[in-house]
């Protein structure tokens, strides 16, 4: 027969398990999976449409013959662009989030300062995409499709 108290334990248990520091780490951690894996689709997502409209004959034509095709697709790279330099920003957030939490008070993490200074501030390309998110992101209201 079941005891009715290892059923209460159950309940008490269930109940401090996001209360504890591991289990708050495990889900900061999915977080920044989650946070990659969207930023990583978005990537690809943005680079096949414009490798399809600059590679592709089929393209070419479509877009010479149909002005209101080209407006749909240009829509399209843009809401692709959209997203892809904000999940950019957001997987940096959830770095930096991460990276305070966890490595900035011990040496687990003794040379993500210099990676992230070599990496990122000092990459041309990663400072383009953040002021190209900065423009995509706030400046919509001078876009004129």
């Amino acid at each position: 027969m079941r005891n009715p108290e290892s059923g209460n334990r159950f309940v008490q248990l269930h109940t401090l398990l996001p209360t504890l520091p591991g289990f708050k780490l495990r889900s900061q951690i999915e977080e920044l999976s989650v946070a990659w894996f969207v930023f990583d689709k978005n990537y690809a997502e943005l680079h096949s449409l414009c490798y399809w409209m600059t590679r592709s004959e089929e393209a070419e034509r479509l877009l010479a013959a149909r002005q209101d095709e080209f407006l749909k697709l240009l829509l399209e790279v843009i809401r692709r662009l959209n997203n892809y330099v904000a999940s950019a920003m957001s997987l940096v957030d959830h770095t930096r989030n991460l990276y305070g939490r966890l490595g900035s008070n011990s040496n687990a993490f003794k040379d993500y300062e210099k990676r992230k200074d070599d990496d990122f501030a000092a990459n041309p390309m990663a400072r383009f995409v953040q002021k190209l998110r900065n423009y995509v992101l706030h400046r919509s209201e001078e876009r004129r499709v």
